[in-house]
């Protein structure tokens, strides 16, 4: 949401001349589990709980006012 990702260029060759060494899709998925490996929160942890919390609070607000 800060920041914009690259574009994963995964597709943009026929699969018969796909060569790993040159695929950088993996390169994102190590960048982004780093802080777990650390020891840190998992990326999204914060976001996705705050979307938890508010859903909640919605629910019980439209079913006491009902």
């Amino acid at each position: 949401m800060l920041f914009k990702r690259p574009p994963v260029r995964r597709f943009d060759l026929p699969l018969r001349y796909y060569d790993p060494s040159k695929d950088d899709s993996q390169k994102e998925h190590r960048i982004r589990f780093t802080s777990l490996r650390d020891g840190g929160r998992p990326p999204g942890l914060i976001r996705n709980l705050v979307l938890f919390i508010a859903a909640v609070w919605m629910f019980l607000y439209l079913l006491g006012r009902s």
